[in-house]
């Protein structure tokens, strides 16, 4: 009689560890994937406010102003008409152009210019986004910086 009495005890109390190390366990998965849930949506958040202030950019709305980089690099935006800028850009030692024509799409969010090194005379394409509070101007045709990208801050230098 003892030894049933003392079987019985011992399965339940392997039953009752069984049951809270399987409550432990579910209780850690479901936090972990609450975790993931919320840091997801976190970044989807994060995404989405950056698409609004995108959409909510617009011609009339693109920051214009004067911008410089910690070379020497100066850029300077404003409105020419409705839907057109004229900036000019230089970047240090390197090149300069003066009244460029740009546009903003406001579906991709990017300023696209265009214009003439002053000493050299080549074609300098380019375009500017929105990074927080400072300006990326990324170069799309350039006789040898093409694909360089360079971070402009307000204010001049």
């Amino acid at each position: 009689m003892k030894k049933r009495k003392k079987n019985g005890a011992a399965v339940l109390v392997c039953s009752i560890l069984l049951a809270v190390s399987f409550g432990i366990l579910a209780g850690c998965s479901i936090t972990e994937e609450n975790m993931e849930g919320s840091s997801g949506s976190s970044e989807t958040k994060n995404i989405l406010d950056e698409n609004s202030k995108n959409s909510q950019l617009s011609p009339e709305t693109f920051p214009i102003g004067r911008y410089h980089d910690d070379m020497g690099s100066e850029l300077s935006i404003s409105k020419a008409d409705d839907k057109n800028y004229s900036i000019d850009f230089g970047i240090y030692k390197s090149f300069y152009v003066e009244d460029a024509v740009g546009s903003y799409d406001d579906r991709s969010g990017v300023l696209s210019f265009s214009g003439t090194d002053l000493g050299t005379e080549n074609t300098i394409s380019a375009d500017v986004t929105i990074q927080g509070d400072h300006l990326l101007v990324t170069l799309t045709q350039s006789e040898y910086l093409t694909g360089e990208t360079f971070e402009f801050e307000p204010g001049q230098p």
